[in-house]
């Protein structure tokens, strides 16, 4: 590992217990707001257009929920509920663990052919999604980074995650292109 990779390493960690720490001893009434600026914070660290929090364990069957989001360019609609079967590769990633960093379209693996439609459709260009698993219990939901209308190489974003123990704890990636 570099010192650069390093570095971006342990201010990814600074990061992460600075937003940790927001939500110590936090008012149950200002926990939205706190999420709201964890994601701006994340958008603004690795440089990505929108980051959406998805949920499916209080969506109804067959969905997944944004239940928070941060549109850098400040000009999109609120993600809406979604079909699974739109994003049916993306999902089954989620629940089986597995980090998922794609840098085009076109990087997506043939079994993601519908996914790849409805991120064309929602102008997504590279994502990086994590399983969102509280005390290792099955995923509740995911963190979606995306590039909005242009590729993206991800090596900040896969270094440091690399790099950090939460990215060593995961069960596997799938890294594309």
């Amino acid at each position: 590992m570099t010192n650069q990779t390093c570095a971006r390493a342990a201010d990814f960690e600074a990061l992460i217990a600075d937003l940790s720490s927001r939500f110590a001893n936090l008012p149950a009434g200002d926990i939205d707001l706190e999420i709201e600026i964890a994601l701006q914070r994340i958008c603004v660290y690795f440089g990505i257009d929108l980051a959406v929090l998805w949920q499916w364990s209080a969506a109804p069957p067959g969905s997944i929920v944004p239940s928070h989001y941060h549109d850098a360019e400040k000009g999109l609609e609120p993600p809406r509920p979604l079909d699974e079967q739109q994003f049916h590769w993306y999902v089954q990633q989620m629940l089986a663990g597995r980090l998922i960093l794609t840098r085009s379209l076109e990087s997506l693996p043939a079994q993601a052919a519908v996914d790849r439609e409805s991120c064309a459709l929602y102008n997504v260009r590279a994502a990086l999604w994590l399983p969102l698993a509280p005390g290792g219990e099955p995923p509740v939901g995911a963190l979606g980074l995306n590039t909005l209308g242009r590729e993206r190489d991800w090596p900040d974003a896969a270094s440091v995650f690399c790099a950090t123990s939460a990215a060593r704890s995961a069960p596997s990636w799938h890294c594309s292109g």
